[in-house]
């Protein structure tokens, strides 16, 4: 079967090369060989992902437009719904995105214009998003229309993330029990009770974002062995079952080398000594 696969991180093979750069646990060769998409590769499918880290919805919708009549099935993973579109050709998307917005933060929760060149035209239209456009009932609205579109389509399948899945309509691909947010606040947790005092976000961007690249497009490799068993039984049956329940994704759990250095990180950052 041809099968094409669109979205972002989540399924960006070069996601998982950041993956294993910034984490000592994963084998980059092992980890690319088993993602879900290469697992359907090795049973003989033919799999083209277009995919981009950082890349937005209008992207991913341009792509699907242009390929998606060549392909037997089309697996669209989005992109968060308030994501900024740039017209960057792809060929000089991975120079930008690590070059300038890798030292800006993974959302706009935690950009960092200490850290980047406010006069570069880039991050001036990113502050312009942030500040006077994005709206988040707007931007799930136009995420709904591109849904929709893409949900019209008897060849295409679309898995959007857990945070907007109640608005577009399509299924939850994963319910996951322990979520990011609850490591996080088990973490901090345990770092005050480690450090008492200590501010956890006197952080560089960069030790920051260490977590989101901690497992390849974002899940373990067990959930990607989920995903693949989903899309096989799809091919074989045509039926989804859906949701996925997973424990937990792995973000913020430790101990851990990741958070380990982030602990270190931080601990330099407030000047007071690393405990073992």
């Amino acid at each position: 079967m041809k099968i094409a696969v669109y979205g972002d991180s989540q399924v960006d093979p070069h996601h998982v090369r950041i993956c294993a750069d910034a984490n000592p646990l994963i084998d980059y060769e092992y980890a690319l060989e088993n993602t879900w998409y290469n697992l359907l590769k090795k049973d003989g499918h033919e799999v083209t992902v277009y995919a981009q880290v950082s890349r937005d919805n209008f992207w991913i919708d341009r792509k699907w437009q242009k390929h998606h009549k060549n392909y037997d099935l089309n697996i669209i993973r989005p992109a968060e719904g308030t994501r900024p579109y740039f017209r960057i050709p792809d060929h000089e998307w991975h120079d930008v995105h690590t070059n300038v917005f890798g030292n800006f933060g993974p959302g706009p929760q935690t950009f960092n214009y200490s850290n980047v060149d406010i006069n570069n035209n880039y991050i001036k239209s990113i502050h312009f998003w942030v500040e006077y456009m994005m709206h988040k009932d707007t931007s799930n609205r136009v995420f709904d229309l591109l849904c929709r579109d893409w949900g019209g389509d008897e060849s295409t399948i679309v898995f959007p993330m857990n945070t907007i899945a109640n608005v577009s309509g399509a299924e939850e691909l994963f319910v996951v029990e322990n979520k990011p947010q609850k490591e996080r606040r088990e973490w901090v947790r345990y770092m005050l009770e480690k450090y008492p005092g200590i501010n956890v976000n006197k952080c560089k961007t960069e030790f920051h974002a260490l977590p989101y690249h901690r497992n390849p497009n974002h899940i373990t490799l067990e959930n990607h062995k989920l995903l693949y068993g989903l899309f096989s039984k799809y091919i074989e049956t045509g039926e989804l079952e859906l949701p996925i329940h997973v424990d937990n994704n792995e973000t913020y759990t430790f101990p851990h080398p990741i958070m380990d250095a982030v602990e270190r990180h931080i601990c330099e950052q407030n000047g007071i000594s690393y405990v073992e």
